[in-house]
């Protein structure tokens, strides 16, 4: 079994002290951001944690938490962007894409390149 902890950046306890979570991924854990806190939707800080977590190659996903289409709609497309100009596309593609579709379908999660960081952690 695998454990996802889903917008870690939104708690912010975590997103205070991001090395936190940091440790808890060297453990295994594996940490899903949300799109909006990419592009600024969650405040500062949660977009400040998030990118953190993701230039060190600590999230594996990205998830919209789109709730309907108003208010918090779904704003992929402005995230796959934004990772896509910040780091790269093969990022994008790993965290919006194959490992949500890697979940879905029960196999392992895979972590982008940028992951040099994580001790072990493949």
């Amino acid at each position: 079994m695998e454990l996802l902890l889903t917008h870690p950046e939104r708690y912010s306890y975590l997103a205070k002290e991001p090395q936190k979570a940091i440790d808890w991924v060297r453990k295994g854990l594996h940490l899903q951001v949300t799109a909006g806190s990419l592009t600024g939707c969650f405040g500062e800080l949660a977009m400040q944690a998030g990118w953190f977590w993701l230039e060190r190659g600590a999230v594996v996903t990205i998830a919209n938490d789109a709730h309907h289409v108003t208010g918090r709609c779904p704003c992929m497309s402005e995230a796959i962007a934004a990772i896509t100009s910040r780091l790269s596309q093969r990022t994008a593609s790993i965290t919006c894409l194959e490992n949500p579709l890697r979940i879905t379908n029960g196999l392992p999660i895979v972590r982008a390149e940028r992951g040099e960081y994580i001790a072990g952690v493949q």
